[in-house]
């Protein structure tokens, strides 16, 4: 995955700062400008403005929800001086000048033993002879592991992440990016995979990182996936594990295709009747559940953002910088009923008229989630969109534009307030 994103070099930070402690630096009446202009003109004065923007927006989201909500969910933010810099730079285009490439492999081999501290498994084989058994080389069990290291290298598909480690042959970490026309897309979802010490003899052992949701029948809050494939679920000859033929990448494709699929409804035993069914009490049941999962997803969401598993947290960032406008705007759709759950396709492309009338106790979840995911999203540094799109008009001379750089600066202000408000 391949994004770009300012990178501000400390040096001009500190320079920046150093020129804001000056007092004398920031005189809204300096020469007889108007405050406007003097903020216009002023670097300092314009972090410093930011800033301020910052603080104002908070304290404006805290009033709007109590008002909409009826009370608060959240605390004011801390707002730091890097804070400002960041919206100072969305605001002023140098996202544009100092762009890093982030690369974040869809297969590695992590060398760090620090890389799998947080493992679900990570006491599991922990002895010294399984583990000199696991890492001969010699053994059949480090061989076949081998072997599904390179047939993951080559054949994951595009929204499947592994990462193996080199001191733990035996542990593997996997995220799946939830699809489209399914509940779960643009979500994360992580799990854990431990090899036994006769692998592939017997099947591996997966743990979901459910943050205690559970947002689908093979998936329980406890972690427990259910699952034919692993023998955690009743199955017959294809559906159960073969060693002679199973792999991890098919265990990885059976739960992203399987489990976290389009009707996850119809996952739980005994439900299978309906989901060819035409009966408007299946249909029903099925958009129900799809809504509830959906907010589960959105939580989750929130959890990974807010304690990424380890090796993560960039891969979560950047897929949130680059995703987070889409789930913005396909909550807005499903709560206007513009789309049902799964179905929203792009950015803009609503019906002119509603779909369908969501619950009032959906409508009033989407309301709290968007709220909660929009504040998530911008303690990541997400730019407003249009706040990018403003940056393609900016003045392109800064002497001889005095009142359209005030109007410009005033419209980008308005422009993020606007933004962090715009739910219809």
């Amino acid at each position: 995955m391949t994004t770009q994103r300012a990178a501000p070099q400390a040096v001009e930070k500190k320079r920046r700062w150093t020129s804001l402690s000056k007092l004398s630096d920031f005189n809204p009446m300096f020469l007889g400008e108007s405050v406007m202009t003097y903020i216009a003109k002023n670097e300092s004065a314009r972090i410093y403005s930011s800033l301020l923007i910052l603080q104002l927006i908070n304290l404006l989201l805290l009033a709007y929800e109590y008002i909409r909500f009826g009370f608060r969910s959240h605390q004011p933010a801390n707002v730091s001086r890097d804070d400002g810099v960041r919206l100072y730079d969305c605001l002023h285009g140098e996202n544009e000048v100092a762009a890093n490439t982030f690369e974040f492999p869809h297969f590695e081999i992590c060398s760090d033993e620090s890389a799998h501290s947080d493992h679900y498994y990570i006491t599991s084989n922990k002895s010294k002879k399984i583990q000199d058994y696991i890492n001969h080389p010699s053994k059949a069990v480090s061989k076949q592991i081998a072997k599904e290291w390179k047939i993951l290298e080559k054949d994951l598909p595009e929204s499947i992440y592994v990462r193996v480690y080199e001191q733990r042959i035996d542990l593997i970490r996997a995220v799946i990016i939830g699809a489209s026309g399914t509940p779960y897309h643009d979500g994360l979802f992580f799990f854990d995979i431990v090899l036994p010490s006769d692998y592939p003899n017997h099947p591996p052992q997966v743990y979901y990182h459910s943050h205690g949701l559970r947002l689908n029948p093979n998936l329980y809050g406890s972690g427990t996936v259910c699952l034919s494939l692993i023998r955690t679920w009743s199955g017959n000859g294809v559906e159960l594990w073969r060693p002679s033929k199973s792999t991890i990448l098919q265990l990885l494709v059976s739960l992203q295709g399987l489990v976290l699929n389009a009707k996850p409804y119809f996952n739980e035993p005994g439900r299978e009747v309906g989901l060819k069914s035409t009966s408007a009490t299946w249909i029903k049941r099925s958009m129900a559940y799809n809504e509830e999962v959906f907010i589960l997803s959105c939580k989750t969401m929130l959890y990974n953002l807010q304690k990424p598993p380890t090796g993560f947290h960039n891969f979560i960032v950047e897929h949130f910088r680059n995703h987070g406008d889409f789930i913005l705007a396909a909550i807005r759709a499903y709560r206007n009923g513009e789309a049902v759950v799964g179905q929203y396709q792009e950015v803009g492309s609503v019906p002119s008229t509603p779909v369908h009338v969501p619950a009032k106790s959906f409508r009033k979840h989407l309301e709290k989630i968007h709220s909660d995911l929009k504040l998530a999203f911008i303690k990541i540094d997400t730019d407003p969109p249009r706040m990018r799109n403003l940056e393609l008009e900016k003045a392109k001379t800064s002497e001889s534009s005095g009142d359209e750089s005030n109007r410009g600066l005033a419209c980008k202000i308005f422009d993020a307030l606007k933004w962090m408000f715009d739910f219809e």
